[in-house]
């Protein structure tokens, strides 16, 4: 028998196919890695609007990492977006649900102010002391520029103003109707 040959009973099978089915699924793990990373990048940046997208990424971190890939920051940065996501909604149905119940024109406005609404649902709250118009919220299709108004009101004096915009208002939005009140402070 010769030294370089193998023992008759031993079969050799060759290993190189082994590895690269190796190297596939591990090539494939770091192409979901890879996404998932990218995906996160993309939510943290408009994570007010990319829920879905990033719920997406941390999928695909999660299977990348199950198949295999070392690297876990596809998965770290989609959580945080999914996290930023909550939390925007959160605030976001907060502001809404407040601003439904006039909650935030109390903080915003405070003193003085007259609110005008029409029949179906457009509303402006125009705060103003004894010297000029100070601020407004608006909801809805009406068009207000401060500046403009405030010169309005400076020209005419702000009770002539009030009277102005309250009867242009009336007259012109169907169901228009117009109120003066004094907030107090929440």
């Amino acid at each position: 028998m010769d030294a370089e040959s193998p023992p008759p009973n031993i079969q050799i099978t060759p290993t190189y196919q082994q590895s690269d089915q190796l190297d596939d699924k591990a090539q494939k793990a770091h192409k979901l890695a890879k996404a998932s990373k990218i995906i996160g990048i993309i939510s943290l940046i408009i994570f007010p609007i990319s829920m879905t997208l990033a719920i997406i990424g941390l999928i695909l971190g999660i299977v990348g990492k199950v198949r295999g890939a070392q690297k876990v920051s596809g998965i770290v940065m989609n959580s945080i977006a999914i996290g930023l996501s909550i939390v925007s909604l959160v605030i976001g149905v907060f502001l809404i649900i407040c601003m439904s119940f006039g909650a935030i024109s109390n903080t915003v406005l405070g003193g003085e102010y007259m609110e005008c609404s029409t029949s179906y649902g457009d509303t402006i709250a125009i705060s103003y002391n004894e010297t000029s118009v100070t601020g407004y919220i608006a909801s809805g299709n009406i068009d207000f520029d401060l500046d403009y108004e405030q010169d309005i009101a400076s020209s005419l004096g702000v009770e002539n103003y009030l009277n102005y915009y309250a009867e242009n208002f009336e007259n012109n939005h169907y169901g228009g109707v117009c109120t003066r009140e004094l907030r107090k402070e929440l």
